[in-house]
């Protein structure tokens, strides 16, 4: 629910609220998605590629090469949560691109996308469920609700028929039908053949 791709973000809500079990499971781990889902900033980057410099041997050989490489790596993938760019590592390790060597960080971005986006979907469902307020119904008036309940009960009464006080409800409609037609007449029953 929390990261499914059908239906929209409310409806995803809707049915996170309308389970309880759900809801408190939501409640309870809502911090750790949200958290999950924020961007990871320099230090996820650097750990991306501390992992795959690790891996690879490292294009630059300085330190200034290596400072103008992090602020170009933090500025294409920056916005990511840490886990995207973790998993985007391991996709990247096992595609065919992993042959050429060290990735750009454009490459890398391709790689993590779709789970940040995941992790995305699933703080902001997460962060909507806890806030989320069931619509409160106001129930009308004492005086308005005796004036629906008696317009109800004149909509059901049927017309020209005497309807008994109170029928039971287990009694089966032919004997309900006949005990509102009253006592049946013997000259009224049609001779048989």
């Amino acid at each position: 629910m929390l990261t499914r791709d059908a239906g929209s973000a409310s409806e995803a809500v809707a049915s996170i609220v309308a389970n309880p079990n759900v809801l408190s499971e939501v409640k309870r781990l809502g911090s750790a998605l949200i958290e999950a889902g924020e961007p990871g900033g320099e230090r996820a980057v650097r750990e991306a590629m501390a992992r795959l410099g690790f891996i690879y041997r490292t294009p630059w050989d300085t330190a200034q090469g290596a400072a103008l490489a992090t602020a170009e790596w933090v500025e294409v993938l920056g916005d990511l949560p840490r886990e995207a760019l973790q998993k985007g590592v391991g996709e990247f390790n096992r595609s065919s691109d992993a042959r050429y060597g060290f990735p750009s960080p454009g490459v890398l971005r391709t790689y993590a996308l779709p789970e940040a986006i995941k992790l995305r979907r699933a703080a902001s469902r997460a962060r909507e469920a806890q806030t989320h307020q069931p619509a409160r119904v106001q129930r009308p008036p004492a005086a308005e609700r005796a004036r629906m309940a008696a317009e109800m009960r004149e909509w059901v009464k049927p017309k020209g028929v005497p309807v008994p006080a109170r029928a039971d409800p287990h009694q089966r409609a032919e004997e309900f039908r006949r005990a509102a037609e009253g006592p049946i007449n013997p000259d009224d029953v049609p001779e048989t053949i």
